[in-house]
């Protein structure tokens, strides 16, 4: 049956025999929340101190190509952040060893080899404190 059918059935339903509508399919995280397939999520928030582990970003299913957004504060003169995934959420490994980072602005790290480390859990952490100011990172991934 087509979701959203002209017979009434809501958007993002679908229309049962009988005329009972029945939800769409939706991805939960391990916290109970909603999620989709193009989630991110902000790991550090206006850090610096070295071998800071940010937040953990459920990303809802695993990505082929981890994406980490930093952002640097005015002053900052140095420091590196690294993104770190994971399958499980225990268990982490280096997707990006990140940019040295050497005034404010905003930088993008990905995997070396796009498509060569999925993870579905993603997080920040702080590899070379942060110097003159904080990193706020934000993470996703396709």
């Amino acid at each position: 049956m087509p979701i959203g059918s002209a017979s009434g059935a809501p958007a993002g339903s679908f229309q049962l025999p009988g005329g009972y509508a029945a939800p769409a399919v939706v991805l939960i995280d391990s916290s109970g929340n909603e999620v989709s397939g193009d989630t991110t999520g902000i790991s550090l928030a206006a850090q610096s101190t070295l071998n800071t582990n940010g937040a953990v970003v459920d990303l809802g299913r695993v990505v082929s190509n981890p994406v980490q957004q930093v952002v640097a504060s005015a002053g900052v003169s140095a420091g590196q952040v690294a993104l770190q995934g994971s399958l499980d959420g225990t268990n982490w490994y280096t997707v990006s060893a990140g940019s040295a980072l050497g005034a404010p602005g905003v930088t993008v790290n990905v995997a070396a080899t796009p498509g060569s480390t999925p993870a579905r859990y993603l997080r920040s952490t702080i590899t070379t404190g942060i110097t003159g100011g904080t990193v706020t990172t934000t993470l996703g991934g396709a």
